[in-house]
């Protein structure tokens, strides 16, 4: 004798189903849940963007310091795109503390936001600097 399965159980287990989808969305759209992994990185951005906000204007006061700065200035704002002018900050070891490795992720987000401070610089030394190429 098979049993039989009372009529009220599909739309029951639809509404279910329904209801999941629905919660699932409100926690998504309007809470602003996230999964693990996006929660991961959201605090990875949000740590890069502190560190760099932090240190880049370490890495102006190093560049400024220096005793050729207005030609290291204009060797800079010669470069041809951010890879190459993030490239000469690192090298340069303007991007980290004398005698600390940094990692090169944060190396090259520090530079980036160094070189755009740099070249918006319009006095360097008590040397007018020209923001034409």
């Amino acid at each position: 004798m098979a049993s039989k399965i009372p009529a009220w159980i599909k739309p029951a287990f639809l509404g279910v189903i329904a209801g999941a989808l629905v919660w699932w969305g409100v926690l998504a759209w309007g809470l602003g849940w996230v999964s693990a992994g996006n929660a991961h990185i959201t605090a990875q951005q949000t740590a890069l963007s502190a560190v760099v906000a932090a240190t880049s204007p370490f890495c102006v006061s190093r560049f400024e310091q220096q005793a050729n700065a207005v030609a290291a200035w204009q060797k800079l704002k010669k470069s041809a795109d951010n890879d190459e002018q993030d490239e000469f900050l690192v090298k340069g070891g303007w991007t980290a503390a004398p005698g600390a490795k940094t990692d090169s992720d944060f190396a090259n987000a520090i530079a980036d936001r160094c070189a755009a401070n740099l070249l918006a610089l319009k006095e360097l030394d008590g040397a007018k600097l020209t923001s034409a190429q």
